[in-house]
């Protein structure tokens, strides 16, 4: 198993080294990638519809998976913070706190799909995925668990080879810290 840590560790360093040269990763989050229109702040981020889908994430997938101690808290401030102010569309905090309240949202949309070709969720987990983007390279605890959920919701709506990108990157933070 050590060796297989080893050999993935490795793999994923020069993978990483490679596509920083070719230009395939982003050294820095674009602020812009993460402006949320008015239109899709007013229907995704009404407190209605983020309080919902918390719900769902607290009935479903923290029941199976409680990785935090006060995910309500957690959603609470994230839709004081951004939900039914669509009147000014604003930028969402690029912090681990965030893309973690957006993945729990991810996740309880998975719920309820409609019949739309979107999959549900899909709109928060692209903000987070966005977030994740730039804090990758902290290597910290925190890192490891929003990796981890944005695994859950990866695997949850078929992305398999995504989640497991997603657990492999935060199987090998535990790793590193000593979990």
């Amino acid at each position: 198993m050590r060796n297989v840590t080893e050999i993935t560790t490795e793999t994923y360093r020069l993978t990483r080294v490679i596509a920083t040269h070719l230009g395939l990763v982003a050294d820095d989050l674009d602020p812009k990638s993460l402006e949320v229109s008015q239109e899709i702040h007013t229907t995704l981020f009404s407190s209605q519809k983020l309080c919902e889908l918390f719900n769902a994430y607290n009935e479903n997938v923290h029941v199976l998976h409680p990785m935090f101690d006060a995910p309500r808290k957690m959603c609470d401030d994230f839709i004081k913070e951004y939900g039914d102010n669509a009147a000014i569309p604003r930028s969402i905090m690029p912090c681990l706190q965030n893309a973690n309240a957006l993945l729990l949202l991810a996740l309880g949309s998975c719920k309820s799909i409609s019949d739309s070709t979107e999959r549900p969720g899909m709109a928060y987990y692209s903000y987070a995925k966005d977030i994740l983007a730039c804090k990758r390279e902290e290597m910290s605890f925190a890192l490891a668990q929003t990796m981890t959920l944005a695994a859950l919701y990866t695997n949850q709506v078929g992305r398999l080879c995504e989640s497991w990108k997603n657990i492999s990157c935060a199987y090998r933070i535990y790793m590193d810290l000593g979990y």
